[in-house]
Parts: structure tokens; sequence; C-alpha cells
């Protein structure tokens, strides 16, 4: 009986929950622009109108600021076609990926897991029926799911893991502020440390009873 007491110490460790790590980007915005996230690398699609896209980004892990508008690139995250415009009325040939990209640090890294990446977008001058990263904002804050057309993506096995969020401001017209925030799990789970502990301590006590028994 103690022998079967002793060995249930011996179960596997429970596991800590997942982190919970935030993502939020804000951008000037004019026309449609895409945004890939794979990894630890952030990079823009252009497809009509203006390539503005000057960003900052800001992130938290499990609700712990971890990174506050950090300003790449000479203070700014700038795309490298700022202010060129696609054709024809501009010199930019379109759909184009832009020059510029962005390294996250590893710990905010999006995995290489199936998940559904939460999407909350606000606009800063939204209208009635305003068409935002994929779905309709009437007034800010609005939480939208994705995909919800064909330049929205969830990380998937198939496109290597890769979220795309769709920005399109054609129903208002004109340059416009965004801000983004993409929630998702780290998917990481780690052993509790007393599990360790306890399963450590019912192993010794089951050799030293098993010994006993024998002698």
């Amino acid at each position: 009986m103690r022998l079967e007491l002793l060995a249930s110490l011996l179960a596997l460790p429970s596991l800590a929950a997942a982190s919970t790590i935030y993502v939020q980007i804000d951008v000037t915005q004019d026309g449609q622009d895409v945004l890939y996230f794979q990894g630890s690398t952030l990079k823009w699609q252009h497809m009509t109108d203006f390539a503005n896209g000057n960003a900052t980004i800001s992130a938290k892990i499990n609700g712990v600021a971890v990174l506050s508008s950090t300003l790449p690139n000479n203070g700014v995250w700038v795309n490298g076609d700022t202010g060129s415009q696609c054709s024809p009325s501009g010199s930019l040939t379109c759909p184009l990926f832009d020059a510029n990209t962005y390294t996250l640090p590893a710990s905010l890294a999006l995995p290489s897991i199936v998940q559904t990446v939460a999407l909350q977008s606000l606009l800063a001058t939204p209208g009635s029926g305003t068409t935002v990263a994929g779905g309709t904002c009437a007034s800010p804050p609005c939480t939208i799911s994705i995909p919800t057309d064909a330049n929205d993506q969830q990380p998937n096995a198939g496109d290597s893991y890769t979220l795309k969020v769709n920005l399109d401001d054609h129903p208002l017209g004109g340059t416009h502020n965004y801000s983004i925030g993409l929630t998702f799990s780290d998917g990481v789970t780690t052993p509790e440390p007393a599990t360790f502990t306890l399963s450590a301590a019912g192993l010794l006590a089951l050799v030293f009873f098993a010994r006993r028994q024998r002698a």
C-alpha cells in the first residue's frame, strides 16, 4: 500500500500555462496594405495607392510591457517606398513587398503552431461600414476575427505559419491611422517547479521503502 501511495507521487508533472503575447502596431496607411507576421519577422505588402506605412511597435507578455514604442530605422519603422504610389498613378508595380522588414525579439515570435490569433483593430477616423483589417468598423475599438477576406490569413502549416492582416481604407479615401493589436500564445508549456520537487521526494521515498522490504 505504501508503495502504491508513493508511486502516485511520480505522476506526470503538471504544466504551467503558455504565455500570452500581445503585439501592437500603429501605422499610417493609405489604400490597401497587407501586414505579414511570420516567426519574428514583420513586413508589408503594398497592394494599391500610396505606400505610407510609418509604424511603431509595442508588446506585452502576460500583461507586462516588454517593448514600448520601439522606433527602428532612424526613429520610425518606415516602409522603404514611403510616399510612393502604385501604378498607374505612380511608379510602383503592385503588389509589392516592401524593402524593409522588422525583426521582433525571439520572445515575441509567432510560434509555428496552428492557432487563432485574436485581432483588435482601431481606426482613428472611423465611418459607418468602414472596412478595416478585413471587417467593418463603425467606431473604435473594433474586435474583428480573421480571416474574413482573401488577403487575411490565420497561421497554418501550408503557409509556414504566417499571419496576414489586410488593411484597406478605400471606403473612406485619404490617409488614416490604424492601431492593430494581435494576441496569441507562445505555445510553450513548462513543468511546475513544485511538481518536480514532489516527484523527486516521492522517488527517494519509494527507493527507501523498497530497500526496507528487501531487508
